[in-house]
């Protein structure tokens, strides 16, 4: 056996060296077809100056069908994003244009390019536009996770921030009264059963990923217990006065109370002491005329988390005479 391989052993040697070399040609003569997708992104686009922001691709992305060899077949991407250098003329132009070649699309020069679909596609055009800023309205974001029940109010600050975009794109947003867009604004910790005022404040993120937003836009929340319930009340009507009013004048109310509608937190509300936490008054602050009724709308002093329907009193103011008061006819109490 050893004999074999032994005997004329340079012979056999050059024989296998032969076959190598031509299994080594024959293999890279032998070709398949592929298809490749060529697509391109903004990042790809390398050399962009400062000032200037690719505007568009066309076409942003095609096909392509290369004759390469079988030995690198195994090899080949089937999905490429070339890389393209911007000369630096492309600015003043406001284009460039690239051939479709194998430089181009980073294969090496045993792969054929066959055919390009679409077939009307001879090169990628690369448009730049120059970046300029301008100050934009911001768009009230939605407010998401707030239970039924609960008021929530938004306050913006600011209300206009500085962007920097293409003047195409601003001169767009403007003949659309398009505002800047920012993305929801999400709770998942606020109390159903809320019982006092709650404030969160939270820096919002700019939706349109076109537009460079420079300011910071922040967002003040308030939840605060919403008008779910209602009550009915009984309470005494009290005079807000000059302090000179009673020398000159004594008050008689169409009636000495009122019943006030109440309404808010249902808990609140059953919880609420009128005699110790209502104060309802009549302000005889404007001018009145001796002996004539007028009808007043009743104040209310109470809890900040509360409203009240509105109710008005009959109110008749008559002059009396110095002497009067100092023999002690004075009219209610006002406000202290």
């Amino acid at each position: 056996m050893i004999a074999f391989f032994t005997n004329n052993w340079m012979i056999k040697l050059g024989a296998l060296l032969i076959a190598i070399a031509l299994w080594s040609y024959t293999n890279g003569q032998v070709r398949v077809e592929r298809l490749i997708i060529v697509q391109f992104t903004n990042d790809a686009i390398q050399r962009v100056p400062d000032s200037y922001r690719i505007s568009s691709i066309q076409p942003d992305a095609f096909t392509v069908r290369v004759s390469v060899p079988v030995n690198q077949a195994g090899a080949l991407r089937t999905t490429i994003t070339p890389r393209l250098q911007l000369e630096s003329d492309a600015t003043q132009r406001g284009y460039q244009r690239f051939s479709i070649t194998n430089g181009m699309l980073g294969l090496n020069d045993d792969i054929r390019i066959e055919r390009i679909n679409p077939d009307t596609v001879r090169d990628v055009r690369v448009e730049l536009a120059l970046i300029t800023e301008e100050y934009l309205p911001v768009e009230i974001p939605q407010l998401q996770g707030v239970p039924k029940g609960i008021n929530a109010t938004l306050a913006l600050e600011p209300t206009r921030v500085r962007v920097r975009s293409t003047r195409e794109q601003f001169e767009a947003m403007l003949a659309r009264n398009q505002k800047v867009t920012y993305q929801p604004i999400t709770f998942s910790d606020v109390d159903p059963a809320l019982h006092k005022t709650r404030t969160e404040k939270i820096k919002l993120v700019a939706q349109d990923t076109h537009l460079e937003v420079i300011d910071t836009v922040t967002a003040t929340i308030t939840f605060s217990p919403g008008n779910t319930a209602q009550r009915e009340v009984a309470v005494p009507v009290r005079l807000l006065a000059p302090r000179d009013f009673y020398t000159r004048f004594s008050i008689e109310l169409s009636q000495p109370q009122v019943v006030l509608t109440l309404r808010g937190p249902g808990p609140l509300l059953q919880a609420l002491q009128p005699e110790t936490e209502l104060t309802a008054y009549v302000n005889l602050r404007t001018t009145m005329e001796s002996g004539i009724p007028v009808d007043m709308s009743v104040g209310l002093l109470g809890p900040v988390w509360m409203s009240y329907d509105p109710v008005t009193i009959r109110v008749t103011a008559t002059l009396v005479s110095a002497r009067a008061v100092s023999e002690g006819q004075t009219p209610a109490a006002g406000l202290p």
